[in-house]
Formats: structure tokens, C-alpha cells, sequence
């Protein structure tokens, strides 16, 4: 009996180890790519509901969200691990434009929509 407790303790032991191995070190955590989602939205809202020539723009650089009205800062947040030099601007009707980097989720180029 005890050895059989045993066998189960190390088989146990030795998937955890072996699945903590295996993950991705470039995979974004959930937390953050939530946060990234949510102000890459606050931005595309921002600039719909603004005029033409506003140029909404979301910046990411050193693990730091900027969200940008021209040249002006309006928001920074800070990412836990994800470092990143991305960017993208929006027109007034919330299409995604002069896209730098590669987001870690697909953006429709037509509806602006987040997947």
C-alpha cells in the first residue's frame, strides 16, 4: 500500500515538473494581454468619439501601455512580463492603422474588431 502511495506522489511530482518545463517562455499571461486588450479598446472608443484629425494612437514599450491623443500621454499602464515594442493608431471610425510590431491577438482590419 505504501508503495503504491509513492508511485502516485512521484508520478505527481514528475508531470508537474515536466509541464512547468514545456510552457511557453513568449506566451503573454492572461492578465496582462487582458489589460493590452482593454486599452488598445479604450484608444479605438477614444478616437470614434472624437474629431477626424485627433489621432488616437497605443503605444507599448519596456512593459509600458501609452495610449496617446496626438502627442499628448493620456494613459500609462504598466505590464507585469510582457515586453513588446508595438503600436497602433485609429481612425475616427475605430479602423486600426499604421500598425507597428505584432499584437499578441488578431485585430479585423475592417471592423477594428479584437479576437
Amino acid at each position: 500500500m505504501i508503495e503504491l502511495i509513492l508511485m502516485l506522489v512521484l508520478i505527481a511530482t514528475l508531470s508537474v515538473l515536466a509541464a512547468t518545463s514545456y510552457q511557453d517562455a513568449n506566451a503573454i499571461s492572461h492578465a496582462d494581454l487582458a489589460v493590452l486588450k482593454s486599452c488598445t479598446r479604450q484608444a479605438q472608443i477614444r478616437a470614434m468619439s472624437d474629431i477626424d484629425s485627433a489621432n488616437w494612437n497605443i503605444q507599448v514599450n519596456n512593459n509600458t501601455i501609452t495610449i496617446c491623443r496626438s502627442s499628448d500621454v493620456i494613459r500609462t499602464v504598466e505590464l507585469s512580463d510582457y515586453n513588446a515594442t508595438i503600436g497602433m493608431g485609429f481612425s475616427a471610425l475605430g479602423v486600426p492603422r499604421n500598425i507597428t510590431g505584432t499584437f499578441p491577438f488578431t485585430v479585423n482590419s475592417v471592423t477594428g474588431y479584437f479576437e
